[in-house]
């Protein structure tokens, strides 16, 4: 905001509310609200101003957002991500070959490499951990507690192109016939 003063030299004034715009001895004529600025007629004597001034909020998500992209590197018009959730189960745990319970999971297509972000499993009391494997990785994920037959688990695994992610459950306890599912979630990026 800026007022003017005698010789046409507009002097700025901080962001003010109505009362100390008055208290300046300006006039409001009209103030017009958007999402992104306010519009402010005011007078000054016998001659009227009008301002632009952009919000402090849209000014601080404006910052933000272009600090982010500067830091994650991500284009201007900042891609939409490409969803990827799949899930994969073995009925009974019990019959897994040489106590090894393997559920593979589809391949990541040409072009793009598979971020995973979260991993879930029902693994019961056959196993307190599971290992998510492929792309030349094995990242263990284990219960949170040994009593809980499930694990939830925020991670950040990457499958480039063509590789086949995998999760790997041992299963010791051939008399425990339990229910394998494990759901991989995360998104694909072009590669």
């Amino acid at each position: 905001m800026a007022k003017k003063q005698g010789g046409g030299k507009l002097l700025p004034l901080p962001l003010t509310t109505f009362g100390e715009i008055a208290a300046l001895d300006c006039h409001v004529g009209k103030v017009t609200y958007s999402r992104s600025y306010t519009l402010v007629q005011y007078g000054v004597g016998n001659a009227c101003f009008e301002e632009n001034v952009m919000n402090v909020v849209s000014m601080r998500v404006c910052a933000i957002a272009a600090l982010a992209m500067q830091l994650f590197s991500l284009p201007a018009y900042a891609q939409a991500l490409d969803p990827y959730q799949a899930m994969a189960s073995i009925p009974d745990s019990t019959t897994c070959p040489g106590t090894q319970c393997v559920m593979h999971f589809p391949a990541v297509p040409a072009g793009k490499r598979l971020v995973v972000t979260s991993v879930s499993a029902q693994l019961g009391p056959a196993s307190n951990e599971l290992v998510v494997e492929g792309n030349g990785v094995s990242f263990f994920v284990p219960k949170s507690d040994p009593n809980i037959g499930y694990l939830a688990a925020p991670v950040t695994i990457y499958f480039d192109a063509g590789s086949t992610p995998s999760a790997r459950v041992f299963a010791p306890n051939t008399t425990q016939h339990t229910s394998l599912i494990v759901t991989l979630v995360g998104h694909l990026v072009p590669h």
